[in-house]
């Protein structure tokens, strides 16, 4: 449900700015998302790096993945055009060190995809980045690593529900980011239950033991909605 309501929301939002220019929406899940037992795999399975959702059913992708593909591409196609729409794959292991190495592998995919649609289009596209839970840590980390936005390349990020960190809060300023938008629930209990300061590289004696919901301090371009 929450997706809907999102994908409704984002149309409001951004509507046809962009209707000449080829619009990139890549989603990155949660925590758990690449696990591959034979369990998971039907519900979750994902190839690693960048997948074209066109090809889900080539891939075998989880119905995690694919559910969310059409809701998207159904609600919105003028805004999520369904040959357009890529999922990221990671581990979906914990670990900080994990989440910064999988943001470096994010933003070396979104620019190599970019150099490609340029290639193709005459011009950079535009991107969106939709997480769920960690992935939106994996993208915050697009801050530190992505490389195009001197170069004119937008990326508006989209964070359902991730756990608030000390690693990552910070990243929001990043100027990588044309525009953020983060989506939370008092009621989500799974969103703060990372105890991030039990298995930080660094332990940190100002930082909260379990993560937070939102962001205390952001730029005048991230977006916060509590529903």
């Amino acid at each position: 449900m929450i997706h809907i309501i999102v994908s409704l929301w984002l149309g409001m939002f951004f509507g046809n700015l962009f209707a000449e220019q080829k619009q990139i929406t890549v989603l990155v899940g949660g925590t758990g998302t690449g696990y591959q037992t034979k369990i998971l795999k039907f519900a979750m399975y994902c190839p690693r790096g960048m997948c074209k959702m066109t090809d889900a059913n080539e891939y075998k992708m989880g119905n995690f993945y694919t559910s969310k593909y059409r809701i998207l591409s159904q609600s919105h196609s003028d805004l999520f055009d369904k040959n357009h729409i890529y999922n990221f794959g990671w581990s979906g292991n914990l670990g900080f060190e994990l989440r910064d190495k999988e943001g470096e592998l994010l933003a070396k995919a979104i620019e190599k995809l970019a150099l490609e649609y340029k290639d193709s289009y005459q011009e950079y596209p535009y991107f969106r980045v939709v997480t769920f839970s960690h992935g939106g840590n994996i993208a915050l980390n697009l801050g530190k690593y992505f490389t195009l936005s001197d170069q004119g390349v937008h990326i508006d990020l989209i964070m359902l529900a991730p756990p608030v960190q000390a690693a990552t809060k910070d990243l929001v300023f990043s100027q990588s980011f044309t525009n953020i938008y983060h989506v939370f629930s008092d009621g989500d209990v799974v969103q703060r239950i990372d105890p991030q300061n039990l298995y930080a590289p660094v332990k940190n004696d100002t930082t909260l033991i379990f993560s937070d919901r939102y962001f205390l301090s952001a730029p005048v371009n991230c977006k916060q909605a509590r529903i």
